[in-house]
């Protein structure tokens, strides 16, 4: 009986590891994700101002 209690305690402990750190990976996504965005927004504002800007020579 011990054993089986002992076998649970570690499943739920682990259970519990994986959760956090697949919530860590959700939240370094999202980071990754923003920030790609970000950049890329600037980048495209950027590269339309330069457009622009020879356009209009």
């Amino acid at each position: 009986m011990a054993v089986l209690a002992a076998e649970q305690r570690l499943s739920e402990q682990m259970a519990a590891r994986f959760e956090a750190w697949q919530k860590r990976q959700d939240e370094q996504l999202r980071w990754i994700v923003g920030l790609l965005v970000i950049v890329l927004l600037s980048n495209s504002a950027a590269i339309l101002t330069a457009v622009n800007l020879l356009l209009n020579r």
